[in-house]
C-alpha cells in the first residue's frame, strides 16, 4: 500500500471516516484537505495535545494566516521549542472547520515528496476513534459526533 493515502469520507451507520495508512517509516498517516488549496500529509500523533503542526512552508502554502504571537512548547523529547500560531479552515470530515495550528519555524529534513510534514493532534481526535492497523498497515478515524 502507497503512503499517499486520500481522504475517503464514507457514511457507515451514519459515521463518517478519514482512511490512511502506515508509512514505510512506520507512522499513521493520513491527507488532510484544505479547501480551495489542496492537502498535505499528516501524522497522526496521539502524543501531540493540539490540534495541528505544519511547517511555515506548509503553513503559508495552503492559505493559513501566521501571526507573530510565538510561543514555547515542550516537545516528547523534554526539549522546548519556539512555535507561531495560525489560523485555517481544513475539511474533517464532512465538513470544514476552522482552526487554531501551531507553525514550526525549525526547518524539517524531507526524505520523499510524499513525506508527511505535519502532525495531527488529539484536540481534532477527542471526539473520534482511532484504529491502527500495522499488521495491513490501514489507519482509519472515526468521527462519533
Amino acid at each position: 500500500m502507497s503512503i499517499v493515502s486520500a481522504i475517503v469520507l464514507l457514511s457507515e451507520v451514519g459515521l463518517a471516516k478519514v482512511i490512511g495508512s502506515v508509512d514505510d517509516l512506520g507512522r499513521p498517516v493520513v491527507r488532510v484537505e484544505v479547501p480551495d488549496r489542496g492537502d498535505f500529509l499528516a501524522v497522526v500523533d496521539a502524543g501531540f495535545n493540539r490540534s495541528l503542526l505544519l511547517l511555515a512552508t506548509e503553513a503559508r502554502a495552503v492559505g493559513f494566516a501566521i501571526t507573530e504571537d510565538a510561543e514555547s512548547v515542550e516537545l516528547g523529547t523534554a526539549m522546548r521549542a519556539r512555535v507561531l500560531r495560525a489560523r485555517g479552515n481544513i475539511r474533517w470530515f464532512d465538513r470544514v472547520v476552522r482552526i487554531d495550528a501551531l507553525v514550526s519555524v525549525e526547518p524539517t529534513p524531507t526524505h520523499r515528496q510524499d513525506t508527511a510534514r505535519a502532525l495531527i493532534g488529539t484536540e481534532l481526535l477527542a471526539n473520534c476513534v482511532l484504529l491502527v492497523d500495522f499488521l495491513r498497515r490501514e489507519v482509519a478515524i472515526e468521527d462519533k459526533h
